[in-house]
């Protein structure tokens, strides 16, 4: 349980330092990020209605 924890925060840390690094490319990934999720759940939609 502790390595988890650990991996978690540890996780928090590393995307906290990305962000703070180098903002502008944080934010394209976000975009693109949010982006392929919705496609994701736009494509799962149409094949959940088809059946």
């Amino acid at each position: 349980m502790f390595m988890r924890r650990l991996g978690f925060a540890l996780c928090w840390v590393v995307l906290a330092l990305f962000v703070i690094n180098s903002p502008t490319v944080a934010a394209h990934t976000t975009k693109n990020l949010f982006t392929l999720l919705g496609l994701l759940a736009q494509g799962l939609a149409r094949f959940a209605s088809a059946f």
